[in-house]
């Protein structure tokens, strides 16, 4: 089987954050014409936006599990989740991609909200068989904090590991990445490509650490363009997915069913 492209939809990109449970139906829809062109194995992640992070907010649940209310909060969040993962399924089926959900609660743990287990065969056999994963990032029960967060960002990083693929493609609502969010700041500047030297630019900054924090060693001697319109052969050249090092090590590195890492994720 062909390596599968990994595709991660920004949240901000494909709902509207100014209303809840609102997608951005013209942005979706021009990045599943796109998506729906390509001719091999393919795995779409998207964020929660304004389906999921309100709630999630609201509640704290990105903070700290404390029970009660909570619940209830947990209970929308994956039913909205599910409304928006269908809404990316559908509108890849109507362009004649089929594809299968599948929600990171059901095959993943953490562990103090780093990933400790991921069971990954139902997702290697569904691109086996031709069908196109569409996962979100998600609320998943963590072993110490009762629930935690998980990015589809870390399990973009995750699955590129894990099927041997060259890099991840991120699909954002700004042109590239920044030193600030240049949607707030006017000295925010455009950093044209990325490597292991501009790590400190992405260090305890929310949305950018998010993608980037913990993969330093993902990088090796080569750079990225960070530009949303580069081509996305030359946005994947830079990316490392060697299965014996980097932040994804784990003691079993045959195809594996069970992701169990020998290490914390980052």
């Amino acid at each position: 089987m062909r390596s599968a492209v990994i595709v991660k939809l920004g949240g901000s990109a494909i709902t509207d954050k100014s209303r809840e449970c609102t997608p951005n139906l013209s942005v979706l829809g021009r990045a599943v014409d796109e998506l729906a062109d390509y001719p091999g194995p393919l795995v779409v992640l998207h964020g929660g936006g304004s389906y999921a992070h309100p709630i999630v907010t609201r509640a704290g649940l990105d903070k700290r599990y404390k029970g009660g209310s909570q619940k209830r909060s947990i209970s929308e969040t994956e039913f909205f989740l599910d409304q928006l993962t269908r809404i990316v399924g559908v509108s890849l089926m109507r362009r004649g991609r089929d594809f299968v959900c599948f929600r990171p609660m059901s095959f993943m743990i953490l562990d103090k909200g780093r990933i400790g287990q991921a069971l990954l065969h139902p997702i290697m056999k569904a691109l086996e068989l031709g069908l196109t994963p569409v996962i979100h990032g998600d609320l998943v029960f963590d072993k110490t904090n009762g629930v935690s967060v998980v990015s589809a960002d870390r399990i973009a990083s995750l699955l590129s590991e894990r099927l041997q693929n060259r890099g991840v493609i991120f699909g954002c609502n700004v042109d590239g990445v920044f030193t600030e969010d240049p949607k707030v700041s006017h000295k925010a500047v455009l950093i044209e490509r990325i490597s292991k030297v501009r790590t400190p630019y992405f260090e305890d900054r929310s949305e950018a650490a998010d993608f980037y924090h913990g993969r330093k060693k993902s990088f090796r001697n080569s750079e990225i363009p960070s530009r949303r319109q580069a081509q996305p052969r030359q946005s994947n050249a830079g990316y490392s997915s060697d299965r014996t090092s980097g932040p994804w090590q784990s003691e079993d590195i045959s195809w594996p069913p069970l992701y169990s890492p020998t290490r914390p994720e980052f």
